[in-house]
């Protein structure tokens, strides 16, 4: 129960050194293994992203130049993913929107052919009514002159 026993253990200090240089070696390896991966995959992450975004910058300039007829996919689901899908959904409205525009001046194009050709009828019409209306001043004054003579003569 109450016993006081000391108990030793002779050992030498080399090989608690030894020990703790390979576990430090051993730490550092690690280290710098991690480093190593890590940055191989940051550079695969970068270069992946770097891809995607240069797909989508060069869709955007044929897109800047007028070209519509790129369509931009991804299959992505992270931010870049929901960039792309905006820039298509952008892309698409402004499709509609230039379908729309030129079905307008289409219908303006033939409204004006319309007008014109009711123009040129309004004007025909017109002329006609005046070439009619000389012709009667002219008959009325004929007319005039004739009731005239046979008055005065």
């Amino acid at each position: 129960d109450g016993s006081d026993a000391i108990i030793g253990v002779d050992m030498s200090t080399k090989f608690i050194d030894d020990l703790v240089n390979t576990i430090n070696l051993f730490l550092i390896g690690f280290v710098v293994m991690a480093i190593l991966i890590g940055g191989v995959i940051a550079y695969l992450f970068g270069r992946n992203m770097n891809n995607h975004i240069q797909k989508l910058v060069h869709s955007m300039d044929k897109m800047s130049s007028g070209d519509l007829t790129e369509e931009i996919t991804t299959t992505r689901k992270d931010e870049i993913g929901t960039l792309s899908h905006k820039f298509e959904h952008m892309r698409g409205n402004l499709i509609r929107m230039i379908e729309s525009v030129k079905t307008n001046a289409d219908a303006i194009d033939a409204t004006s052919v319309d007008l014109v050709t009711g123009f040129s009828e309004m004007t025909e019409a017109s002329e006609q009514i005046a070439t009619g209306t000389m012709e009667e001043a002219r008959a009325s004054e004929s007319r005039s002159q004739h009731i005239e003579r046979i008055s005065t003569g």
